[in-house]
């Protein structure tokens, strides 16, 4: 809630065009963490006339958290798969992000171990990218994909780290 509250003057109207488009990003991703999901949903609606593209990658990697929170795993495994092909390179905060997106994906279709190698790689590449909220959540998500598979000492250690990082 207070990084929603700093965003706002790089919000308005009259900041400079680039400052804006990122702190409205950022706001995007500030509703996802917050799981905020009716409220990303209307900013996903309001997009295109603040002057997103539809199928811009960051903004479709915001509807696809939206989509997975409901339940839709096989649109999400499909074009987070299909935007991967398209993003920057793995070192990029976007493209972790399409990485863990398709990782949980595959979890919840069952996919297990395919699960696994995405999202281990969206761990290494958040810490990596020192965005250590987003690496939590891939940490949690993998001591999850882990326990489903009855590894439960890496299940743990996962546990662990994620809980390390949201201490911090």
């Amino acid at each position: 809630e207070e990084a929603l509250a700093a965003l706002s003057p790089a919000l308005r109207a009259e900041a400079p065009t680039g400052e804006r488009r990122q702190a409205l990003l950022l706001h995007g991703w500030c509703l996802v963490e917050l799981k905020r999901h009716d409220d990303l949903r209307a900013w996903l609606e309001r997009a295109p006339a603040d002057g997103f593209a539809a199928d811009e990658p960051a903004l479709r990697a915001l509807a696809l958290n939206v989509a997975l929170f409901d339940g839709r795993h096989d649109e999400v495994a499909t074009e987070a798969a299909a935007l991967l092909e398209v993003a920057t390179g793995a070192a990029d905060p976007l493209h972790a992000e399409l990485r863990l997106l398709l990782g949980a994906a595959l979890r919840w279709q069952g996919r297990l171990q395919e699960a696994v190698t995405h999202v281990e790689f969206a761990c290494s590449a958040f810490t990596v990218l020192d965005e250590p909220v987003r690496g939590a959540v891939a940490a949690n998500f993998l001591g999850w994909t882990f326990l489903s598979l009855g590894r439960l000492d890496e299940s743990r250690r996962w546990f662990e780290k994620s809980l390390a990082i949201n201490s911090q």
